[in-house]
């Protein structure tokens, strides 16, 4: 859908650069998340393999509530965003209209 906003956007098909920098993200954002978890469990004292102080037991509870709930909330105003199936359709039949125009 983004490959096709993109070229009707922009009058540029892009399919190849918009694939490698989606999965170039992922791979970014997968080491990112990893990373926070290291220095959040670092942040709340967390030591393996023995009794966890109140605080760090506090602090893992709002490690997997609030701060998900969060980062579920700005990705819902991602989900948001005025791209629905309505405006896809329109997009692939301009498109359709462009390559028939291009092409004859």
């Amino acid at each position: 859908m983004s490959v096709d906003y993109s070229e009707w956007k922009f009058g540029i098909n892009n399919a190849g650069f918009l694939g490698s920098i989606s999965n170039f993200t992922q791979i970014l954002s997968t080491a990112i998340g990893n990373g926070i978890i290291g220095w959040l469990l670092n942040y709340v004292k967390y030591e393996p393999n023995v009794t966890q102080t109140n605080s760090t037991l506090t602090g893992l509870k709002l490690t997997i509530s609030i701060i998900p709930a969060i980062i579920f909330a700005l990705g819902l105003v991602i989900h948001l965003w005025d791209l629905d199936q309505n405006k896809h359709k329109k997009i692939i039949s301009d498109l359709q209209i462009y390559y028939e125009k291009k092409n004859s």
